[in-house]
């Protein structure tokens, strides 16, 4: 079976970087570690945040990363947060892949 780099963290990313992959029906993001733990972690803990899925990666160069999964509504809300606090904090920028941009598996 062919591994998914979105959901593994095998995408290349820079440890300041945060992916937003839509795939329609789920809405995916790839934290740093770091920004995880600092932003969200207590956000989920609260149960401000309900993530699908909640696991670590261990990216390329083995930086950690936090890949949290959320229904769409919930994502566009979460995008829309992160939007802000990468205002605030210009010590990371945001990635986004959409539908069309995800490789096929056939």
């Amino acid at each position: 079976m062919e591994s998914d780099p979105w959901s593994e963290g095998l995408w290349p990313l820079m440890e300041e970087e945060i992916l937003v992959v839509d795939e329609e029906y789920v809405l995916r993001f790839n934290f740093p570690k770091e920004f995880f733990a600092k932003h969200l972690k207590g956000l989920i803990e609260r149960g401000l945040i309900r993530p699908l899925k909640l696991y670590e990666v261990e990216g390329e160069g083995g930086s950690k990363r936090v890949v949290l999964e959320t229904d769409p509504e919930t994502g566009v809300e979460l995008r829309a947060w992160l939007l802000i606090k990468i205002n605030e904090e210009t010590d990371y920028f945001l990635t986004e892949v959409g539908p069309r941009d995800v490789p096929c598996k056939g």
